[in-house]
């Protein structure tokens, strides 16, 4: 989103033109972004922000951080793409998947996630640092699928599926 844009949102939200200067100075000191400096700011909260973001492009908004994703639902995108273009698939509905993004307007994004799922994509809007933290974890966790390369052919391989015993992960 451009300044100009973005400026208006605020100012619609309640921002003066005084405090948006100060939020473009700040920004430039800091070499960040106006959205990152109106949360460092504490001018918004983050989720308030990405809220108003969402209403203004009008594409939902999911709070990645406390939304449990479906682990069936993660060897749709292998892990490796998921990090690569900042995706979490989040729910199907016949033949759309409903993708968690950073940046939902990202038509590359979008054409590359229809061409490897071979679904309708209903994208998102995700903090992107909410986003790359459960990325991150879900990786750890091992809940996504990796591509091996087994003898030139790519091949998906599926966790192995974790039980818990009490407080002993077998």
């Amino acid at each position: 989103m451009n300044e100009r844009r973005f400026g208006a949102l605020l100012r619609r939200a309640g921002i003066s033109e005084a405090q948006f200067a100060e939020l473009k100075s700040e920004a430039a000191k800091a070499e960040c972004s106006l959205q990152e400096a109106v949360v460092r700011r504490g001018t918004l909260s983050r989720t308030d922000l990405y809220r108003l973001l969402s209403r203004e492009f009008g594409i939902p908004y999911v709070d990645i951080a406390n939304y449990i994703v479906d682990a069936a639902l993660l060897s749709v995108i292998p892990a490796d793409i998921a990090q690569r273009l900042s995706a979490i698939p989040l729910y199907r509905i016949d033949g759309t998947l409903a993708v968690a993004l950073a940046d939902p307007d990202d038509i590359p994004v979008l054409d590359e996630l229809r061409r490897i799922t071979r679904l309708e994509i209903q994208p998102m809007l995700a903090d992107p640092e909410a986003l790359r933290k459960a990325l991150r974890n879900l990786i750890e966790r091992s809940d996504f699928p990796q591509i091996v390369l087994r003898l030139g052919y790519a091949t998906r391989v599926q966790p192995t599926p974790r039980r818990d015993v009490g407080d002993v992960v077998i």
